[in-house]
């Protein structure tokens, strides 16, 4: 996901320097999980718990359920 994002980040400029990509990279990250917030806050999606095993429910953060997003699909891109 992420070579997939930095390339259409970078690809309607037929290139950019890796400084300002990192910074485009950040503005979608910060975008998204903005979003996701928005979404909680005014849709009543109030909890992110995830049964991890099978006693225990796990609660994450935006951003951490973000974070595992972008390391499963990378998964499956490689």
């Amino acid at each position: 996901m992420k070579k997939d994002l930095r390339f259409l980040l970078c690809e309607p400029f037929g290139g950019l320097k890796k400084d300002t990509l990192d910074e485009l990279e950040n503005v979608v990250k910060d975008f998204s999980v903005s979003f996701s917030r928005f979404c909680a806050r005014n849709y009543e999606l109030v909890s992110f718990d995830l049964w991890e095993s099978r006693d225990v429910p796990v609660r994450y953060t935006t951003e951490e359920l973000y974070n595992k997003f972008i390391k499963s699909y990378d998964k499956k891109s490689n």
